[in-house]
């Protein structure tokens, strides 16, 4: 038996979308996820049958993720980008951009994992508050200054 012409077409682009590095997905109207890549599946583990994506979605992020699919509902031509935080079936939080489009049908989705640099933000801003902190008890005035004419201040 010869499968059906629209099924292989189906077929074939979801084997292209596997080919992506980022994670594509394909959310039906109510959220719920349609299709997927091996880039999601990867990042966040197999969805199961009739799971939507606001499962995912950190609980804070859940009414900025609603409010989007709502805007866009409403206002098909523009798209939503933004910084969200999901939650891995493990527990481990992973942050990703995400852009959001409205189709015929529902929603396209593209996430990219922008975790590690974001560990690696926190653990900046960490250290500045450790290094201000420091410098805040000290008694005295610490500076940095230019070797120039007019001894031009950097830090004080």
């Amino acid at each position: 038996m010869m499968d059906r012409p629209e099924a292989c077409v189906q077929a074939s682009s979801l084997h292209l979308m596997d080919r992506f590095p980022a994670a594509l997905l394909e959310l039906r109207d109510n959220g719920q996820i349609a299709h997927f890549n091996l880039a999601w599946v990867e990042l966040m583990d197999r969805p199961g049958p009739e799971r939507n994506l606001v499962d995912y979605v950190h609980h804070e992020d859940r009414s900025l993720w609603r409010q989007a699919l709502h805007e866009l509902r409403r206002r098909p031509e523009t798209c939503f980008n933004q910084r969200l935080r999901f939650v891995h079936p493990c527990g481990e939080l992973r942050w990703f951009d995400v852009s959001l489009r409205r189709g015929a049908q529902g929603f396209y989705l593209v996430a990219g994992d922008i975790t590690a640099h974001k560990r690696r933000e926190i653990a900046l801003q960490a250290s500045q508050r450790s290094s201000m902190s420091l410098l805040d008890s000290m008694p005295g005035l610490i500076y940095r200054g230019r070797n120039n004419r007019d001894w031009t201040m950097e830090f004080v």
